[in-house]
């Protein structure tokens, strides 16, 4: 259960909340035109015909959508633990995007998507970082 920290936030906290919410959102948004579009698909497609992508669909539910909504509860809310949740999701999308890379390398295509994911995770790092400072 979330507990509040008696309305003392960490500084920032909200934005990066605001973040993680956006982030769950741009996830499932990219899902739903991954879905229904075969030139998206084939953007971020792994030299294949978009099916490698699907690999990625359980990770990104998870950590991406699921874990982005954990850590923007947690940093709204200013629990203590929002830091460490963060550094969970950046786990779990760290390895999504080393997997991504991989493939990427070894297909020479795909580059687009290990770039955005690339961001995210950098933001995902910053989060972390600055939830876990914010409670010193």
């Amino acid at each position: 259960m979330l507990t509040d920290r008696g309305g003392d936030r960490p500084a920032g906290s909200r934005g990066w909340a605001a973040y993680h919410l956006l982030q769950a959102a741009a996830t499932l948004a990219w899902w739903m035109a991954v879905a229904t579009s075969p030139q998206v698909r084939q953007s971020f497609a792994f030299g294949d015909d978009g099916a490698s992508l699907w690999q990625f669909l359980p990770g990104d539910l998870l950590f991406w959508c699921g874990g982005s909504l954990v850590v923007a509860a947690a940093a709204w809310r200013g629990c203590g633990w929002a830091g460490a949740a963060s550094l969970v999701l950046l786990g779990g999308i760290g390895a999504s995007w080393v997997h991504a890379g991989t493939l990427a390398w070894q297909a020479s295509v795909g580059w687009s998507g290990v770039v955005l994911m690339a961001i995210a995770v950098a933001m995902t790092a910053r989060s972390a970082w600055c939830l876990f400072r914010s409670r010193a």
